[in-house]
C-alpha cells in the first residue's frame, strides 16, 4: 500500500510516469510458475561425473592420517582429494562438518559408497563453543587473535562519541540488559549446487547458483592462478539466496575434482549439509546499557556486541554503521567483536548483522519508553534523527524518512480496534544500500527493440525493473525491451546481487546507458536532417526538431544500412565506496496475543512502514517487504540453529522450524516515499530492511500483551508454558 505520492528525484510526480511506478508483472514469471526455469541441478553435461564431500565429525582436531586406498579401488570411482593433495582442505579441523576431502565417481551413489570407506585418524584438540569462554586467557585457541587483550578475536572495533560516564551520571532512567540471538539459516529452497568443467589449456567454466558471477570468477581465478579471461562463471536460475550464496562453498572443490578426473563434475549439498555447513546468519550476544532523561531524551548508550564467527571470518561485524544511528544520542560507546569458536562459519543473511542488533536496541527503547510513561512511538519521535543530524560515523544525514515512517505507524495504531489481550509492539530499523560497480550493454534491433545485457544475477525481479526504466526513459512500450542475464564471458561487469544494491546500482547503469543511447540517436537524426545535434531532442520514442520527427524504429533501420551500423552503447555506474549516502528506515507494528489455554504466542499481523524512496514497481516492492517480514518473524519466533559440542542438532526441516503459510502472521506492507538524493527517480534499496525489526516488534508486542519481557530468541520456546 502506497501512503503518499511524492515528487521524485527528477522533480516529476509519480503520477506523470507511464511505466515506472506501475505494477508491471515480472518478465520471468512464466518460466518460474511453469517449471521451465533451469537450475544448476537440472543441468547435465556430456561425460559429467558426480562428487561427494567428506566431513569431519569432531569440533577440533588435527588430521594425522588419511587412507583412501579402499575408496579408490571401488569401480566407478575416478579420484579422491584430501588435504594431502588439495589446497581446498585443511589438516586442522575446527568445527563438526568441516570438509576434509571429496570423492568423484560416475554417479552420486558410487561416490557416497567410496566416501564411507575413507579412513581418517585424528588427534583430538580441546574445543570452545561460547563467545565469552573463547575470549578468556585460558581458552583453547581456534585461530590467532586480532586483539592483544582477548583470545580468539577475529575483529574488534569501537564507535564512540561524547562523554559516556557523564551521560549516565545525568540519566534519570537506565536500562541494562543482555540479549541473545542464535545463528539462523537463510531457508532458501534450492541447496547449493555447482558444475565445474576444467579444460586442457587452463580454461575453466563453472555453472553455479551464486549471487555474484564476477566475484566468483575473480576468486576462482585467484585460487587456481588463472587469468580472468580464462574463467567463465554462469549463474542459472537460483532458488533463493538471501545472502547465503555469496561465498564459494563447493565451487573450488568441484574445480579440483574436474582437473583430477578430466571431466565436468557436479557437486550438490543435501538439506542436512546445508544446515550443518553453509553460511547462516551469525549468532550474537549483546550487553546493552541505555540512559534517558525524564523528559524523554536519550542521553547515553553503551554496548558490548559479540558476534560468533565460528571457525573462520564470516560474521558481518563491520556493518554497524549501516544499521545503527536511528536516534540522537550525544554520548555513546559501542564495542563490536567477532569471536572465533569451534562452530560452523556464518555469513550474510538479509541485512547482515542488523536483525541481531535491532532486537536488542529496540527492546531497550521499549523498556525506557514504558518507564518514562511515554508511548513507544512518542519516545522514538522525541529522539529520531532527521536531515542534518549526525550518523554514527560522523557524517550528516541527507533527506531521510524515519520520522515519516513513525508518524504513519502512529496513525495506524490510532485506527486499530483495541481489544482485551491484544499487545501492540513497535520497533524501528535502518539499513543502507550499496552501489557496487555496475554496467550494461544496450543494443538496438532494426525493428526498434531494445536489448539490455547484464551480468547481475536476477534474484528479485530486477530485470523487470531495468526494463521499466529503459521503456520509461525511451518512451516505448515495455514489451519492446528485453533484459537478459549472461555469464561472465558474455556480459559486462556487475557487482554481487545483494546488499540492497542490485536495483539501485543497476538502474544507475541503465540510466547512464539510455542517456548515451539518446545522444547517439540524436547525432544520427541530426545528420539525416542536416542540422546540428543541439537542435534536436529525444522524446516519446522519436527524435524531434521544429515539427519534424524521426521515430526510434526509423533510426534503427537507417543505422543498419548506413555507415553508422548497428547501434549499441554501454552504461555504467559505481561509487568511491561500497555504500551510498542513501539511508533506509522502517517502523514495524506487531499485533500479538497469548492463547490462555496453551500459553502459546499468537502473532496476528506485522505491518511494515518502509521508506523506499520511490517504488519503481509497487508489486515487487511490496513482495520484498512481505518476504522480509516473514523471515524476520521466523528468526524471532521459531528459528535458530541448536548445537551440541559444536555440531548442529536440528539439521533438517523436521527439526529446524521455518514458518509455513499457516504459521506466518499477516504481513502488511506500507510504502512511504522520501526520495534518495542520488538514486534514479529517487529509489532506495528495498530487499533487506523489512526483516531487521520484526523480532523486536514481536518481542515488544508480547510484553504489551503479557507484561513479560523476552531477551532471547526464538520466542516460541520462551512463551509457551
Amino acid at each position: 500500500m502506497q501512503l503518499s505520492t511524492r515528487p521524485d528525484a527528477l522533480g516529476v510526480t509519480v503520477d506523470s510516469h507511464k511505466i515506472v511506478g506501475k505494477r508491471i508483472p515480472r518478465t520471468d514469471a512464466a518460466s518460474k510458475v511453469t517449471g521451465s526455469a533451469a537450475y544448476a541441478d537440472d543441468m547435465v553435461l556430456p561425460g559429467m561425473l558426480f562428487g561427494i564431500v567428506l566431513r569431519c565429525p569432531h569440533p577440533h582436531a588435527r588430521i594425522v592420517k588419511i587412507d583412501i586406498e579402499s575408496a579408490s579401488q571401488i569401480p566407478g570411482v575416478r579420484g579422491v582429494i584430501t588435504c594431502l593433495n588439495s589446497s581446498c582442505f585443511d589438516s586442522r579441523v575446527r568445527y563438526p562438518g568441516q570438509k576434509i576431502g571429496a570423492v568423484v565417481a560416475v554417479d552420486f551413489i558410487t561416490a557416497e559408497r567410496a566416501a564411507q570407506v575413507v579412513h581418517v585418524e585424528y588427534e583430538l584438540l580441546p574445543p570452545v563453543y561460547h563467545v565469552l569462554d573463547a575470549i578468556q586467557d585460558d581458552s583453547p585457541i581456534v585461530r590467532s587473535s586480532a586483539s592483544e587483550r582477548l583470545n580468539n578475536v577475529c575483529s574488534e572495533k569501537r564507535y564512540s562519541r561524547g562523554d559516556i560516564e557523564r551521560g549516565f551520571e545525568i540519566a534519570d532512567v537506565i536500562a541494562e540488559n543482555e540479549y541473545f540471538v542464535p545463528a539462523a539459516h537463510q531457508g532458501y529452497m534450492e541447496p547449493h549446487c555447482c558444475i565445474a568443467k576444467y579444460e586442457r589449456g587452463g580454461t575453466l567454466r563453472v555453472w553455479s547458483g551464486v549471487q555474484g558471477q564476477f566475484n566468483a570468477r575473480a576468486e576462482l581465478a585467484r585460487l587456481f592462478g588463472l587469468p580472468l579471461r580464462n574463467v567463465d562463471v554462469e549463474a542459472p536460475e537460483i532458488g533463493g539466496a538471501f545472502g547465503g550464496k555469496t561465498s564459494l562453498i563447493l565451487e573450488p572443490i568441484a574445480v579440483e575434482l574436474s582437473k583430477l578426473a578430466g571431466a565436468p563434475v557436479k557437486l550438490r549439498m543435501s538439506r542436512r549439509e546445508e544446515l550443518m555447513d553453509s553460511r547462516p546468519g551469525p549468532g550474537c550476544l549483546l550487553k546493552v546499557r541505555t540512559g534517558a532523561t525524564e523528559d524523554g531524551k536519550l542521553i547515553a548508550e553503551e554496548a558490548d556486541i559479540f558476534y560468533d564467527t565460528g571457525a573462520s571470518p564470516g560474521a558481518p561485524a563491520g556493518n554497524f554503521n549501516r544499521t545503527r544511528g536511528l536516534y540522537r544520542i550525544p554520548n555513546f560507546r559501542y564495542d563490536v567483536y567477532s569471536i572465533f569458536t569451534n562452530k560452523l562459519v556464518p555469513g550474510p543473511y538479509r541485512a547482515p548483522g542488523a536483525l541481531e542488533m535491532t532486537f536488542a536496541f529496540e527492546s531497550q527503547m521499549d523498556i525506557l519508553s514504558r518507564r518514562l510513561k511515554m508511548s513507544p512511538v512518542e519516545f522514538r519521535l522525541n529522539n529520531a534523527v532527521n536531515q542534518g543530524d549526525s550518523t554514527v560515523d560522523g557524517k550528516q544525514y541527507p533527506s531521510i524518512g524515519l520520522r515519516e515512517t513513525l508518524k504513519a505507524a502512529q496513525k495506524y495504531i490510532n485506527n486499530l480496534e483495541k481489544r482485551p489481550g491484544l499487545g501492540i509492539g513497535v520497533a524501528c530499523g535502518k539499513w543502507m544500500n550499496a552501489v557496487g560497480a555496475s554496467s550494461v550493454l544496450i543494443a538496438l534491433d532494426e525493428d526498434g527493440g531494445v536489448n539490455i545485457t547484464t551480468g547481475a544475477v536476477d534474484l528479485t525481479g530486477v530485470n523487470t525493473v531495468l526494463a521499466q526504466l529503459a521503456a520509461e526513459e525511451l518512451g516505448i512500450p515495455i514489451e519492446a525491451v528485453t533484459v537478459i542475464t549472461k555469464g561472465t564471458d558474455a556480459a559486462p561487469y556487475a557487482a554481487i546481487s545483494g546488499g540492497s544494491r542490485t536495483a539501485y546500482g543497476m538502474t544507475l547503469a541503465v540510466h547512464d546507458g539510455v542517456v548515451n543511447l539518446k545522444l547517439k540517436l540524436q547525432k544520427l537524426a541530426s545528420s539525416l536532417l542536416g542540422i546540428s545535434s543541439d537542435r534536436v531532442n529525444y522524446k516519446n520514442g522519436a527524435v524531434h526538431e521544429n515539427g519534424r520527427s524521426i521515430s526510434l524504429i526509423e533510426l534503427a533501420r537507417t543505422a543498419m544500412s548506413s555507415s553508422v551500423g548497428p547501434i549499441s552503447v554501454t552504461g555504467s555506474a559505481s561509487n568511491d565506496t561500497w555504500l551510498t549516502d542513501s539511508h533506509i528506515f522502517i517502523t514495524q507494528i506487531a499485533e500479538a496475543s497469548v492463547d490462555e489455554k496453551t500459553g502459546s504466542a499468537i502473532i496476528h499481523r506485522i505491518s511494515s512502514f518502509q521508506d523506499v524512496g520511490f517504488a519503481m514497481n509497487p508489486t515487487l516492492v511490496e513482495g520484498q517487504i512481505e518476504g522480509g517480514i516473514v523471515q524476520g518473524y521466523g528468526w524471532g519466533m521459531l528459528e535458530g540453529l541448536e548445537y551440541h559440542r559444536g555440531a548442529v542438532l536440528n539439521n533438517s526441516y523436521v527439526d529446524y522450524k521455518i514458518p509455513t503459510a499457516l504459521d506466518a502472521p499477516e504481513p502488511q506492507p506500507f510504502v512511504i516515499e522520501v526520495p534518495s538524493p542520488s538514486g534514479p527517480y529517487g529509489i532506495k534499496g528495498v530487499g533487506e530492511p523489512s526483516m531487521v525489526a520484526a523480532p523486536a516488534a514481536v518481542a515488544n508486542a508480547l510484553f504489551d500483551a503479557t507484561d513479560r519481557r523476552v531477551y532471547s530468541v526464538p520466542f516460541a520456546k520462551r512463551t509457551a508454558n
